[in-house]
């Protein structure tokens, strides 16, 4: 079974026929799976999409890891690792050590200006 194919304006084709129009059904074994799953578990069997121009069955577009992480870098490029402030969260590092390095320093600066401070005077 082919799988759809997607433009890069997001419009889904057939790879058969090319075409756009699609009519999205339940398979035969997902309606007895549904059967069997009354209630919410009917509703999540999976479709298959039937194009209307010549016929096929396709399996629907899901988009590979790579795509996806591709996708996310053009449309969020402060979210890659090069404009991630490490210092702000360690936990972003690209290793443990790092990461831990940076929580020895907050820690030390923070114990040194507990040290600085000076004690109250109530009396």
């Amino acid at each position: 079974m082919k799988q759809m194919r997607v433009d890069p304006d997001g419009t889904l084709h057939c790879p058969v026929c090319n075409g756009s129009q699609f009519a999205f059904k339940r398979t035969g074994k997902a309606k007895v799976m549904g059967g069997l799953a009354v209630g919410v578990g009917a509703l999540a069997a999976p479709k298959r999409a039937h194009c209307l121009g010549c016929g096929a069955d396709l399996k629907p577009y899901k988009p590979s890891p790579q795509e996806v992480r591709a996708r996310t870098k053009a449309q969020h490029p402060e979210w890659s690792p090069e404009n991630v402030d490490v210092a702000k969260n360690p936990m972003l590092a690209p290793t443990v050590g790092e990461a831990l390095a940076i929580r020895k320093a907050r820690k030390a600066a923070k114990n040194a200006a507990k040290a600085n401070k000076a004690p109250s005077d109530e009396a």
